[in-house]
């Protein structure tokens, strides 16, 4: 049974401030750190430390090496990551003396995922193997669906739906009561579509 985290990685840019920037503010940060990270790219090191034998599929863009070499360092298979041009996904972090932050993320390229790319990297499974994916992709609906119709493992297809739900849970400000309803509308769907298949 192989593992298939077809996931982001991001460059995690970490400023160090007396207090999260407001509108309009300008200040000075007293530290700066630059971190490998991504869900996708995180998982992938987890599994593969933890004894699994883990895939990572997805893109990376031209300032990623630090990424890949991490990610071939911790035993992770990179068969399945391309690289495209223009800049990685990034993520800009700020950390205040009290420890709260404010983040935002440009996608870069982890918003490069093609059809004919997800093809080709599903087509590498079968039926058994476990999927795994987050919401950090441009190409998450086609993914499930394409995983759904390789007859990839169900217990994989239920990581997916369960994580696109828990992603949801955990990102998502308490009050948006309504995105988080359609969110778990939509990982019920998938994981009754998923169940439908894995008995055939």
């Amino acid at each position: 049974m192989k593992i298939l985290n077809f996931g982001s990685c991001n460059i995690d840019i970490v400023y160090s401030m007396d207090h999260i920037v407001a509108v309009g503010e300008t200040e000075t940060s007293d530290k700066m750190n630059v971190f490998p990270g991504g869900k996708g790219l995180n998982q992938s090191i987890a599994l593969a430390r933890a004894g699994g034998e883990v895939c990572h599929a997805g893109c990376i863009g031209e300032d990623g090496d630090l990424l890949l070499e991490l990610l071939k360092s911790s035993g992770v298979d990179v068969s399945g990551v391309k690289r495209v041009d223009g800049k990685n996904g990034h993520a800009i972090i700020q950390v205040s003396a009290h420890g709260d932050n404010s983040i935002f993320i440009y996608p870069g390229s982890n918003a490069r995922i093609t059809p004919e790319f997800a093809d080709e990297t599903l087509s590498h499974f079968e039926r058994g193997d476990i999927i795994l994916l987050q919401n950090e992709l441009n190409a998450v609906d086609y993914i499930v669906e394409k995983a759904i119709e390789f007859k990839l493992g169900a217990r994989g297809l239920r990581s997916i739906a369960e994580t696109i739900m828990m992603d949801a849970m955990f990102d998502m400000p308490s009050s948006d009561e309504k995105t988080l309803h359609i969110t778990r509308k939509y990982a019920e769907e998938k994981l009754k579509k998923a169940n439908m298949h894995a008995l055939h």
